[in-house]
C-alpha cells in the first residue's frame, strides 16, 4: 500500500489519482494468486505499470500473465521504465522463455544448474537472435533486462516466481495443443501441473477439447 501511494499524481489529467490507487490495491488484495505476486517488489512494479497503462488490471489472470510478461521483456532496469524493444525480438525471447519454461516444469524443477541449461537454450535459439546472441549472451540480456530468468544461485537459474514458469508452461502447451494434450492427461492428477492445466484452458478460449480429454480420461482410469 505505502509502495503505491507513494506513485499518486496529484496533478491535474493524473492517470493514476488516489481513486485509481484505492482501486488497484483492492483489486490485489481480492485475488489470492495476484497478491502473492505483489509480495515481490519487482513484480508489484510491474503490476503497477500493466494497470497504468491498461487502466485495469485484466479480469483473466493469463492475460495479466501476458501483459506482465510483454512488459518485463520490455524492461530497461536502468531507467526503471519500459522500453520500445522491437515487437519481433520480445516475442522471439518469449518463445525460447517458454521452450525453457516447459523444461523446468516437464522435469519438475525450479532452478537447474546453468551448464544445463545452455545447451537448452542453444537449442531453442530462434535464427532472428542467432546473429546477435549466443545461448550465454541471451540468458544475460534477459537476466539484466527483464529478470524473468535469473540466477538463484551462482550456478542455478530460476524464474522470478513459479506463476511464470507456469503461465509460459501453459502458452507453449496451447501452442502445440495436439502432441501436449495427450501428455497432460498422464498428469492431470498430480498437483505440479494443476495451475499448468488452469492455465492453459483459459488460454484455449474454448476449452471444450481440453475438458472432455479430462472427463475421458477420469472415466478410463
Amino acid at each position: 500500500k505505502t509502495f503505491l501511494e507513494s506513485k499518486i499524481d496529484k496533478g491535474p489529467g493524473s492517470d493514476f489519482d488516489a481513486r485509481r490507487c484505492t482501486e488497484l490495491f483492492k483489486a490485489i488484495e481480492e485475488h489470492d494468486r495476484i497478491r502473492k505476486l505483489a509480495e515481490n517488489p519487482l513484480l508489484l512494479t510491474f503490476l503497477y505499470h500493466v494497470y497504468k497503462y491498461n487502466l485495469e488490471l485484466p479480469r483473466r489472470r493469463v492475460e495479466l500473465y501476458r501483459l506482465s510478461v510483454n512488459l518485463m521483456l520490455d524492461w530497461d532496469m536502468e531507467t526503471n521504465r519500459p522500453t520500445h524493444i522491437q515487437v519481433k525480438n520480445r516475442d522471439a525471447k518469449k518463445e525460447v522463455l517458454k521452450k525453457v519454461a516447459y523444461y523446468y516444469h516437464t522435469h519438475q524443477k525450479r532452478e537447474i544448474p546453468e551448464s544445463e541449461l545452455i545447451p537448452q537454450v542453444r537449442t531453442y535459439i530462434p535464427d532472428s537472435l542467432k546473429e546477435k546472441f549466443t545461448a550465454e549472451g541471451l540468458l544475460r540480456e534477459i537476466e539484466n533486462s527483464s529478470g524473468i530468468l535469473r540466477h538463484r544461485t551462482a550456478e542455478t537459474y530460476q524464474f522470478i516466481h513459479l506463476t511464470f514458469q507456469e503461465y509460459l508452461t501453459a502458452d507453449y502447451m496451447n501452442d502445440n495443443r495436439d502432441g501436449e494434450l495427450p501428455k497432460l492427461m498422464k498428469r492431470v492428477h498430480n498437483p505440479w501441473w494443476r495451475e499448468v492445466t488452469l492455465l492453459l484452458a483459459s488460454a484455449m478460449g474454448n476449452a471444450t477439447s481440453l475438458i472432455y480429454r479430462i472427463l475421458d480420461y477420469r472415466q478410463q482410469a
